[in-house]
């Protein structure tokens, strides 16, 4: 797993005038905390694992900015995306919840295609968007991705084979820049296209 931390997101925020953080997989909520730190006026994020919403609850509970969500990315974004007023930052990192020993559905197990479909029909060409763990996805073309290394890892269970980063890049292709940064664990960033 990639930490937010791997890329400047207040610069982004600064650049873009970013108004919005939302996360999908709030895991501790560190990630929360620096959109806290970055300025954010509001920070949305969701978890699949009941514990782990829970303590990121009683974590941010005094905190009137920040909105936390149990359910699956798919069906947290289908209930905020209409709601959000103004540019967003989106950081997309729930993936495979069973790594973690949470049972899951096929769809849960890495969603990014789905989520990133939604956010290009309900959101304006005004917001970034990084997509964590870029490594997983066995494209050649995927520079994050190095055959074998998961596998060599004990985690061949978390190869994606059947997507490429054109696939997850197309809904976003008329109105976004796209680039693969190698921090972490590879990051797709989403900015938007310049005239």
């Amino acid at each position: 797993m990639s930490c937010i931390h791997d890329l400047d997101v207040d610069a982004l925020r600064r650049q873009y005038a970013l108004r919005n953080f939302v996360e999908t997989g709030t895991h501790f909520g560190d990630s929360v905390q620096s959109a806290l730190d970055c300025g954010f006026e509001h920070v949305y994020s969701c978890d699949l694992m009941e514990h782990v919403h829970d303590a990121a609850c009683r974590r941010f509970a005094q905190n009137p900015r920040v909105s936390l969500h149990h359910a699956d990315s798919i069906a947290f974004l289908r209930e905020i995306l209409p709601r959000l007023s103004g540019p967003t930052f989106f950081w997309l990192d729930a993936h495979f919840p069973d790594h973690y020993g949470y049972p899951c559905r096929p769809e849960h197990r890495f969603p990014l295609a789905e989520e990133l479909r939604l956010i290009a029909r309900h959101r304006p060409p005004t917001d970034v968007i990084a997509c964590d763990d870029i490594r997983v996805v066995a494209d050649p073309h995927n520079p994050a991705f190095t055959p074998g290394a998961l596998e060599r890892g004990g985690h061949a269970a978390l190869v994606v084979p059947d997507v490429s980063i054109e696939m997850l890049a197309a809904p976003l292709a008329a109105t976004h820049d796209w680039r693969v940064d190698l921090a972490g664990e590879g990051i797709l960033l989403f900015e938007p296209r310049r005239a």
